[in-house]
């Protein structure tokens, strides 16, 4: 993904792997697909907003007539 793993942080995963590997598992290399991550961003930050102060904007809208 292309984030600066700290050294620890790299290490204490690959010691993980290795445990996985020790019992048997496939530990395989993968890359998440974040494309639509934006999207998803955007919609739950609306509904965030809305949860939190919809009854406040509810109430101090000024409606177009």
């Amino acid at each position: 993904m292309g984030l600066p793993w700290e050294a620890e942080v790299k290490d204490a995963v690959q010691a993980q792997r290795k445990a996985f590997e020790s019992l048997g598992c496939r530990v395989e290399d993968s890359e998440p697909d974040f494309s639509d991550a934006t999207e998803c961003f955007v919609g739950w930050r609306h509904w965030s907003v809305e949860a939190q102060f919809g009854d406040m904007l509810e109430a101090n809208s000024r409606h177009a007539e």
